[in-house]
């Protein structure tokens, strides 16, 4: 029950049990103020308390002494332990649970014939909108899981229509034992504006009623029904009916089914064997000439032909249920095989028997069920025969292919007295021709009559575990607790013929089956015969949530009790959990107050666990504090044998604390277990024994470590931790139903039919001979011999190959091809199954699928999985969360706060990431902290499994941060589970751009790292919402892992081979050489095969010290082998590999801090040879591993370990070389320094892909790329017909036919640019047509993060739309990048074009003077009164087509122009005139934008002139078509106007027709028009207006040359000049090419220079590239 127990005057609560020995006896007493919240507490009725047939529990509460004193009680309830009392006060059918949903459908089962669809299990809402419930109704604690369960509904989507049915049908119940009181009661949902109608019905022998119906309600809630059954005297079933109604918002739900008020129990008929954990009973018979191998079988998952059998059971439609089935892979023709039933009695009516089989295959023979009394005695006779040789008949036979689905049959029983069934298969022409049988059921007269059955059939229907009832021999009144109570057998059936068993009341005793003809028990499952065994991993509790899964004993003393805060004795016991470590957590403990007395136990059992197939260990946190405490003791006991071993017992007083136990070893091979937790009392009340947090390593894991892979969704986890390498060409895809492709792949799936596989799609743009390779995550070593089994299709004409290949951590050991298939194996899926022999290594496994020649060739794989010795997950797997939760990463219990997994956007803006590290999309998972509803200085800790000890020197936590947002708090990583600044290693604070971010922590060496331990994170929240901490992709590196070979269990051969010339090791467990090698790592120079003494090794210390060592003289080992930094997977082949090493990423690194060298060549950064290497072929060809930072070896230099296993130092600043590049795969973002190199600016800059891409670049991480193109794009209804240019000129986009599929990301890169002005803006025009168009998002890339600008979704029509001007809101150097995402199909094509930035990217005016924009007037332009028209201010697009803006520069306002229509004629001149002003700079510039589009464009010039004089001085003049976009120029004051004050004047002359509309915007002076020159004698020189005074000498070898732009050579020269930063500023440069050669020499000589001064500074600005 929960209590709230608040106010300052609160005084006691009291709970008393009547019916007792001494009367009336008090459970608890509760006093004073807990608090303003719910508390929980449970009590123990235990059966020798209570004396009385019948018992009252009473709460008694004593008001206090003001008014403040109110106590208040909720949601009381009964455990299933209390079925049988008079009364039923649970609320529990006595051995029924109520059918939540959450553990399967408790023998309720979906009509097989009747109806149109099925009812489905679901959870937080169904799949449509505006219908059906979001979250379940039944109850759970702590109050976060409300809402989070199951329930069950109909979906009445397409293709469901109006009038459509689903059946549910209950199991056969026998008659109630309380009728007048009894009643079934469920929840029902039903919401939607189309609700149909739900319906039960209730079916009694041949007769079916409506005893409830509810139609076209229509609201959000769940309703309670109850329906009673007082004149129900006989056995009964009941069926829900959903009826859809006219469209998808018919949803309807049903949750919580139980009875109350009386004791329901299935009849036999609700019992089918499903064999799913044995063949309860059933045994196979050979017949005379079959084969040996022609046989039934009981199995799980498909059979072990391809084409042929299920591929899961009926009950529970995966791999883990059973089935039986006929295997036709032996045999011949006609041969047979039979299985036999258990007896069963007749009935004077009959009975039936149903059950569900499977004829799948091409060759399927004949499946005959025969019924026959008890008394017939089977043969091995090809042919049955009766008492007078007649042939038998069978009562049901069924021949052929039926194909994939499971079938039902129902026989006819036409048997009075005791009979069995015989299922007979008869083989067809081949090994496809399995049959099976599932799920068989029987009406109640049909019940088992064990006295008729063999002590063996009877030993195996009643073994350990088996859940019993009372059977037809029951004589021993309410001993099981009452009628219906289950029971488990806990010792099988013995000499005697007596079975012990334990019934759910606690009490054990022993029962005839077979003695004296007695048969006291039958067995009981709604779904199974025995109870399956728990994975030991599931046990793990802090019993925050109930005592759930462990078990009370109660044949013992007393009770443990589960209590939060302190006992009700003083001076004993916790007064705060362990897991929490507050009074609101939980614990179990014993109470030794009186009545206890010494001596007194109480026992806590886990269920049956399953067998560990490795060793490993438990631990659990005891408290064991008090004067009087005596004996806590935890041991394993052999459900084989009985046997009981003890892992620990403790003893007496150990304080007020919480202790962790040792490591409590679990042995392998020791077959299904239990455990024991004994506390026994000592002499007084203060010795009470608390435990918590049992926990079991992942290594107790159920018989298979490695989960079975089905590729099961369409989401980035489907994957199931494996993942595409990057040293591939192409990647496998995730697909359900037929590639895209005809003649080739398969069309569906392997697992469901329905489901997803991975493929390699060998279409258009793959080509002959590339791969694609599926990586698995690291496995540790095999144990054994481990199985491992997958699925492959394999159909085309063009079919390449497909290999796997086992990958050793190693990188100096290659990877070995284990299996391998080429060309065209068929339509079909194909079962392949693969030895790993034991290694002593970790592992990975990879599948490299090669193309063939053509399109039709495509490979697929599905349902990969393993056997047992098959190893576990490495603790150097990556932690990726795209499993969608936090594992295998534990919760704090003692923050303020927990991490959240999160995919896409956090919920608050500027602050959080938009997309994963390990996929880049919003589809991948991270973890974070949610900032908006905590407080200031909130933390959340969360941490990594326990690793260790360390292997060797370099292991080092690897992850992905992402701290973006203005409060950012900190992010700790620290050891241990409790943070303190003691234990911190690494701490970042602060806003760090919205980026994420990879840190490399050092975490130690073996030396240093010799036990286990354990890596936090702790993330704490800053002032406000806007302080989201992110992190992804978390691992350990390999060096962390703790489990290392034990050379000494390995042959010498096997040693040999491992311990070779060439193999890199550090010191091993047999060590005994000090400081031998100080620390540092070794190479083996003479391997055991070559050294010349037997059992020694020679080793090179890479501190220079060569020593020998012993692997295996002496029976000692002194090395391990040293596990490498992330080691490149090389693609397994049969022949040499010839694919060349991954191109790099080389950089001018000289320009780069040493600060951000360290950044970038962080430990496990993946490089190349680079510009300055020197050292030959000393990699061998291949890439490396960056093993230590920069300057950690000496300064300027870091350790490379190359994939060929050679390992050295390299020059990363040292002596001013730079040896190395980044490997082409590494994702890095490397701003340029402006103060380094030239950035080009932003004003000025445009790009309407007519002439290409103009420095855009596409991103290389992405999934495909943006297209440049003209005309309409490749597919109908969706895309661009023309750019927006000119109609007739070029765009980008990306196209989203196959093979795209949605939310594919394509991005587009701008070159880097600056500007100062944090006004600066960007525009472009876009086109989203078609009617599956999903996302446009422009982002600004700056040195502290991406930043999102400006995103559109969704079909916006067949036009071209302008973004309007986008401010940049940043300064300095940037980079713009269009990011489109696919939709769900091919029309979804997204287009840009004309881009540009705006004026306000451009420096601002000098001198006090405006930029003339003319948007209010002409911006004192004043118009000659002496040419021979006026231009003209406008706004929109001029009069004419074809020529002429259709807007301002920048997408808005005004502009001057001169309109060249009639009566305009060729050679007219128009000017106009600027204010006047002074000029003191010779390095001053005029700029504008101009737009000069039209066929007939004539001359644009601009003059200059001293103010007063009429004298005009040509700057910049430019003529014809210039394309339909707005262009910027600057044009250069000459040094001769400084000091003076001078007008600018523009001057158009018109062309030959109307199409010659010439128009100017944002016109004005530039920086530096007015700054004090300083120069010594001599203008700055730009070479814009020629070489302004400088000469080339006459006596040198070669000239200079005046260019812009790009120089003519690849690879060398400036793109831009430095005046501008664009491509029309000018520069001098020497030309190489040609006549050049090494010596020769340019001169170019200034003119001379006269100065006052003593001390004259000259400046330029070179480019050497």
């Amino acid at each position: 029950f929960w209590y709230h127990m608040y106010g300052a005057t609160v005084r006691t609560l009291q709970v008393n049990v009547t019916g007792t020995s001494a009367g009336t006896s008090t459970l608890l007493t509760l006093s004073g103020n807990k608090g303003n919240q719910w508390l929980s507490r449970r009590l123990v009725v235990s059966r020798s308390l209570v004396t009385a047939t019948n018992f009252q529990v009473q709460f008694i509460a004593t008001r206090g002494t003001g008014f403040t004193s109110d106590i208040a009680v909720d949601d009381i309830s009964w455990s299933s332990d209390c079925c049988g009392v008079a009364g039923n006060p649970s609320g529990q059918p006595c051995g029924l649970e109520a059918v939540t949903f959450e553990n399967g459908l408790r023998g309720w089962t979906n009509a097989a014939t009747g109806d149109k669809f099925d009812w489905t299990v679901d959870k937080l809402g169904t799949s449509s909108s505006a219908t059906g419930p979001s979250a379940d109704v039944t109850p759970s604690y702590p109050a976060s899981n409300f809402g989070k369960g199951n329930y069950l509904y109909i979906e009445t989507s397409s293709p469901r229509v109006a009038g459509d049915t689903a059946i549910f049908n209950s199991p056969t119940y026998n008659a109630p034992s309380t009728p007048k009181s009894c009643q079934f009661n469920f929840w029902y949902h039903m919401y939607g504006s189309t609700i149909g109608t739900l319906a039960l019905r209730l079916t009694s022998g041949s007769t079916t009623r409506t005893v409830f119906t509810r139609s076209n309600v229509n609201a959000n809630r769940w309703q309670f029904a109850s329906v009673s059954l007082a004149t129900q005297t006989t056995g009964f079933s009941f069926s829900f009916v959903g009826t859809a109604g006219t469209s998808f918002s018919g949803d309807i739900a049903i949750d919580q089914l139980y009875f109350t008020g009386c004791c329901v129990t299935p009849s036999c008929a609700a019992r089918p064997i499903t064999f799913d954990h044995s063949i309860q009973g059933w045994y196979p018979q050979a017949v005379a000439g079959a084969a040996s191998g022609l046989r039934w079988l009981r199995r799980s998952g498909p059979t072990p032909s391809t084409g042929t059998g299920p591929s899961a059971d009926h009950t529970l439609k995966n791999s883990t249920g059973g089935y039986i089935h006929l295997e036709t892979s032996s045999g011949s023709s006609g041969q047979k095989s039979r299985i036999i039933s258990p007896v069963f009695n007749g009935s004077a009516s009959g009975c039936r028997m149903r059950f569900w089989y499977n004829m799948n295959g091409a060759t399927v023979g004949t499946l005959n069920v025969y019924v026959v009394p008890s008394t017939y005695t089977t043969t091995s006779a090809t042919t049955m025969v009766d008492t007078t040789g007649t042939a038998l008949k069978p009562s049901f036979t069924v021949s052929n292919h039926k194909g994939t689905a499971w079938i039902q049959a129902v026989v006819p029983v036409a048997q009075t007295s005791a009979f069995y069934f015989i299922f007979e298969g008869i083989r067809g022409a081949s090994f496809t021709g399995d049959i099976a049988v599932d799920d068989v059921a029987f009406d109640s007269s049909c019940c088992t009559d064990w006295s008729k059955q063999t002590s063996i059939s009877i030993r195996s229907a009643f073994s350990i575990g088996t859940r019993v009832v009372r059977g037809k021999a029951w004589t021993y009144g309410n001993q099981d607790g009452g009628k219906g109570a289950l029971g488990n057998v806990t010792s099988a059936l013995s000499s005697t013929s007596r079975i012990t068993v334990k019934w759910s009341n606690g009490l054990t005793n022993t029962y005839p089956m077979g003695a004296g003809s007695l048969y006291a028990l039958d067995t009981y499952s709604a779904a199974s015969s025995t109870v399956p065994t728990v994975p030991p991993c599931q046990m793990n509790t802090g019993f925050e949530k109930g005592l759930v899964p462990w078990l009370q004993v109660t044949g013992d003393k007393f009770q443990w009790t589960r209590d939060n805060g302190g006992t009700s004795s003083s001076n004993t016991g916790p007064s705060v959990d362990h897991t929490l470590g507050t009074s609101a957590g939980y614990y179990m403990y014993i109470e030794t107050s009186s009545p206890r007395v010494a001596g007194d136990t109480a026992v806590l059992t886990s269920p049956l666990l399953t067998a560990v197939v490795q060793d490993c260990t438990m631990t659990l946190w005891y408290h064991m504090y008090g004067g009087t405490v005596r004996n806590l003791k935890i041991e394993v006991q052999s459900a084989a044998t009985g046997t009981k071993t003890t892992l620990q017992s403790i003893t007496g007083n150990k304080g007020n604390t919480w202790i962790q136990t040792n490591a409590l070893a679990l042995k392998k091979a020791t077959g299904n277990f239990l455990i024991l937790i004994t506390g026994t009392c000592g002499t007084s009340f203060t010795g009470d024994i608390a435990i918590d947090d049992i926990k079991f390593e992942q290594s107790c894991c159920q018989t298979v470590c490695i989960p079975t892979n089905t590729f099961g969704s369409s989401t980035a986890s489907s994957f199931g931790g494996w993942f595409n390498d990057g040293n591939d060409q192409l990647d496998f895809r995730l697909q359900r139903g037929g590639t895209g492709s005809s003649g080739t792949g398969p069309t569906t799936d392997h697992t469901t039919g329905t489901g997803y596989y991975v493929y390699l799609e060998t279409s258009s743009p793959a080509r002959l001979g590339q791969q694609a390779i599926l990586k698995s995550p690291s496995f540790t070593a095999p144990t054994g011999t481990c199985t491992m089994t997958f699925w492959y299709h394999m159909y085309g004409t063009t079919i390449g190959k497909l290999e796997l290949a086992v990958n050793p951590v190693l990188a100096y050991v290659g990877p070995t091809v284990l299996w391998s298939k080429s060309g065209n194996q068929g339509n079909k899926w194909i079962q392949a199954t693969v030895t790993i022999k034991k290694t002593v290594y970790d592992h990975t496994l990879s599948f490299v699928a090669t193309t063939g020649s053509s399109f039709t060739g495509d490979i697929a794989i599905d349902d990969i999985s393993f056997g047992t010795g098959c190893g576990c997950p490495s603790c150097s797997t990556e932690i990726n969360f795209e499993q969608g939760t936090v594992a295998p990463l534990v919760q704090s219990k003692s923050d303020k706060i927990d991490f959240r997994v999160q995919r896409g956007s956090t919920a608050s803006t500027a602050t959080g990431p938009t997309v994963d590290h390990t996929i880049g999309t919003a589809l991948g998972y991270y973890i974070y902290i949610e900032t908006s509803t905590s407080g200031t200085n909130d933390n959340a800790i969360i941490s990594l499994p326990s690793s260790g000890p360390a292997l060797g020197p370099q292991c080092a936590l690897v992850f992905w941060y992402h701290m973006y947002g203005s409060t950012i708090g900190k992010l700790d990583v620290f050891r241990g589970t409790t943070f303190s600044a003691a234990n911190t290693v690494w701490t970042k604070s602060g806003n760090q751009g919205n980026r994420w971010i990879r840190a490399v922590v050092q975490l130690g060496t073996a030396a240093t790292l010799k036990s286990k331990f354990t890596m936090s994170f702790q993330a704490v929240d800053g002032t406000s919402f806007s302080g989201d901490i992110a992190l992804d992709d978390i691992w350990l590196t390999p060096d962390c892992c703790s489990a290392r070979t034990d050379w000494s269990t390995y042959t010498t051969a096997q040693v040999t081979s491992a311990f070779r010339t060439g193999v890199r090791v550090i010191q091993g467990k047999d060590w005994k050489w000090g400081t031998q090698g100080n620390g540092t790592d070794g190479t083996i120079v003479s391997g055991l095969g070559n050294y010349t003494v037997s059992g020694w090794v020679r080793v090179q210390w890479d501190d220079g010290h060569l020593n020998s060592y012993r692997m295996g003289n002496s029976g000692a080992y002194d090395l391990y082998q040293q596990i490498p930094q992330q080691p490149k997977v090389v693609p397994p082949t049969t022949q040499p590999p010839t694919v060349a090493p991954v191109q790099g990423y080389c950089y001018d690194w000289k320009i780069f801090p040493a600060s951000q060298l360290q950044q970038i060549f962080t430990i496990g950064t993946r490089v190349t040879p680079g510009k300055d290497w020197s050292y030959g072929t000393q990699n061998k060809g291949t890439n490396g591993t960056v093993t230590s930072v920069i300057g950690a070896t000496t300064a300027g230099w870091l350790s490379v370990l190359w994939d060929s296993a050679v390992r050295n130092t390299y020059r990363m600043g040292s002596s001013g070389k730079y040896d190395l590049c980044l490997e082409r795969n590494t994702t890095l973002t490397i701003f340029p320094d402006p103060t380094k190199v030239t950035v080009p600016k932003a004003c000025g800059y445009m790009n309407n892909f007519d002439t290409g891409l103009k420095n855009f670049t596409q991103d290389l991480l992405d999934l495909f790329d943006w297209t440049r193109r003209t005309g309409s794009t490749t597919s109908g209804s969706t895309g661009p017909s023309s750019d927006h240019t000119t109609g007739s000129g070029y765009y980008m986009y990306i196209e989203t036919s196959f093979p795209r599929t949605s939310g594919d990301i394509a991005r587009l890169f701008s070159p880097f640019v600056q500007s100062s002005n944090a006004n600066c803006g960007v525009s472009f025009w876009y086109h989203m047509y078609g009617t599956t168009v999903n996302v446009l998002n422009v982002y600004v890339l700056t040195p502290t993060g991406r930043t999102r600008l400006w995103t559109k979704s969704g079909n916006q029509g067949n036009r071209w739309i302008s973004s309007g001007n986008i401010n940049l809101n940043t300064t300095g150097v940037f980079q713009i990048i269009f990011e489109g995402i696919a939709g769900s199909s091919f029309t979804g094509d997204i287009a840009i074009d004309d881009f540009t930035f705006s004026k306000a990217c451009c420096s601002t005016p000098s001198c006090g003077a405006n930029i003339a924009n003319f948007d209010s007037g002409l911006s004192g332009f004043t118009q000659s009164v002496s040419d021979g028209f006026d231009w003209i201010r406008r706004t929109g697009s001029t009069p004419s087509f074809s020529t002429g803006p259709v807007t301002g520069y920048g997408g808005n306002g005004s502009y001057i122009y001169i309109e060249t229509s009639f009566p305009r004629s060729a050679g007219d001149v128009a000017v106009i005139t600027s204010a006047a002003f002074s000029i003191s700079e010779s390095t001053c510039e005029y700029g504008f934008w101009y737009h000069m589009y039209g066929g007939t464009i004539g001359t644009l010039q601009v003059l200059v002139s001293v103010s007063g004089s009429s004298k005009n001085t040509s700057i910049w003049t430019l003529s014809g078509d210039q394309g339909n976009s707005w262009q910027y120029a600057r044009a250069p004051i000459p040094a001769s106007f400084v000091g003076s004050s001078v007008k600018i004047s523009f001057m158009a002359v018109v062309g030959s027709s109307f199409t010659g509309d010439i128009a100017v915007d944002d016109a004005g002076f530039r920086d530096g028009c007015c700054r004090v020159a300083k120069s010594c004698g001599m203008s700055s020189t730009t070479f814009e207006a020629g070489f302004q005074g400088y000469t080339q000498d006459a006596t040198d070898d070669l000239q200079w040359t005046r260019h812009r732009g790009s120089t003519t050579s690849f690879q060398t020269g400036p793109s831009v000049d430095h005046t501008y930063g664009n491509s029309t500023g000018y520069y001098v440069y020497l030309e190489t090419s040609g006549v050049a050669r090494t010596g020769r020499v340019a001169r170019l000589i200034s003119r001379p220079i006269s100065s006052s001064s003593n001390v004259c500074s000259f400046t330029f600005w070179y480019h050497m590239y």
